[in-house]
């Protein structure tokens, strides 16, 4: 079978799943229309404290949690991690967003907490790391005298960054253990499934969390999906031309993007004044950021204008931009460079005019504030809603939409914004 016929063949075993799915009602998702399929904090670490915590309401006591910690304990044999042998017979305490102050400011996503053990977890769906993030919880456990763990989640199971680590002694570094949403969480969920297979609202909100996750992971509901496509391609004729298939696949991504930005930047310098339309250089999404984008997952690209000037060395800028989301961002800029903000204060009346916009915007080591898009779009998932810019007219469309966005936010900044002599 060569390239073509197998991407025949894949494309109509995906085309009969997504049928089945759609008839199935498996599409239909609470997560998804409340929008929290990508809400880090108020949608998967909400969900995943509730039900690890044995206060839970869905009322099954430690039962999920005892799943969540054998499930841990079971690393050990083909890790380095040691942990407790008796984590199933302590009294544990479930919190998130938990705040700490010494011996540096932090806030744990997930803190499981017993007396003398610490189990921080840091969840990372699509945001980047925080400088020295792994490096306070793991101070702040050892300055609290706790046997402290990071658990560090993503959703493919990556190392945390260098950025995150920072000096963290090797002690510490011993005691990360990554897990990822793609195998340990959707394990755990199909055994806190089985476990509640005779309390229907709890089996069925979870079938719905899992159904998200494996959204989230691979772009499809079903695994069967993968499991089907892997079993034609068990032969060497078909296994080669799968892996011509892969190597072209990221040039297909990065012609995409870069036909979205194209456009995108044709519907701004169209709508905007003269004054706005020359885009900061140093943000601009050039071929070579995009693909780094896609093989390293680091570094954001764009379109920005100058916002407002701050200082003589230094303006704000306000971009559209991209590291796994779509997002819109405010930054302090100075010398073509993003500037670490460590005092907010001197900036209270950007901040202040910012909040006004929306209230939905958040602070991010890298950026002032951001807030994403109402309709969400992940180039790091390649999720639908990017495949559809292959099609020209639903690119121009959705070009047209963020760039109303762009255009409001701007002016309705520079309407509340005064700048203080």
């Amino acid at each position: 079978m060569d390239t073509r016929e197998l991407l025949i063949r894949a494309s109509e075993i995906v085309k009969r799943h997504e049928h089945l799915a759609r008839t199935q009602g498996a599409y239909f998702n609470v997560f998804d229309i409340l929008d929290r399929a990508t809400d880090e904090v108020k949608g998967h670490s909400a969900f995943i404290a509730e039900m690890l915590n044995p206060e839970g309401s869905h009322g099954q006591g430690n039962r999920f949690l005892n799943l969540f910690l054998a499930q841990l304990k079971a690393m050990e044999a083909h890790s380095a991690i040691d942990l407790p042998t008796d984590l199933n017979e302590l009294q544990w305490k479930v919190s998130t967003e938990l705040a700490f102050n010494w011996p540096e400011s932090g806030r744990l996503d997930i803190a499981l907490e017993t007396p003398g053990i610490l189990l921080a977890m840091e969840n990372k769906v699509y945001h980047e790391d925080e400088e020295r993030q792994l490096e306070r919880y793991w101070h702040y456990g050892q300055f609290r005298r706790l046997d402290t763990y990071l658990l560090y989640l993503t959703l493919d199971g990556r190392a945390p960054s260098a950025r995150s680590v920072g000096s963290m002694p090797k002690e510490g570094q011993r005691r990360v253990i990554e897990i990822d949403y793609g195998v340990f969480i959707d394990e755990w969920l199909g055994d806190c499934i089985q476990a509640s297979s005779e309390i229907p609202f709890v089996r069925e909100v979870l079938r719905q969390y899992r159904s998200l996750i494996r959204k989230l992971t691979s772009g499809l509901h079903n695994k069967d999906v993968i499991m089907e496509i892997a079993d034609a391609l068990m032969n060497v004729e078909n296994l080669r031309a799968a892996c011509e298939i892969q190597n072209a696949l990221t040039e297909a991504k990065v012609r995409i993007q870069e036909a979205f930005w194209h456009d995108l930047g044709e519907e701004l310098e169209r709508r905007l004044p003269p004054k706005d339309r020359a885009f900061e250089k140093w943000l601009l999404p050039t071929r070579e950021k995009i693909e780094r984008n896609y093989k390293s997952k680091r570094g954001a690209h764009g379109l920005g204008v100058t916002a407002t000037p701050l200082s003589p060395t230094q303006s704000l800028t306000f971009s559209i931009e991209v590291v796994w989301n779509v997002y819109y961002a405010f930054s302090v800029v100075e010398n073509e460079a993003r500037v670490k903000i460590t005092d907010e204060e001197p900036l209270s009346g950007v901040i202040n005019a910012i909040q006004r916009i929306d209230p939905q915007f958040r602070k991010e080591l890298s950026v002032l504030r951001f807030v994403l898009p109402e309709k969400k779009q992940n180039f790091r998932a390649f999720d639908d809603e990017c495949i559809k810019m292959l099609v020209p007219d639903e690119r121009r469309r959705r070009a047209a939409e963020l760039g109303d966005g762009f255009i409001d936010i701007l002016t309705r900044f520079r309407e509340n914004y005064v700048a203080t002599p």
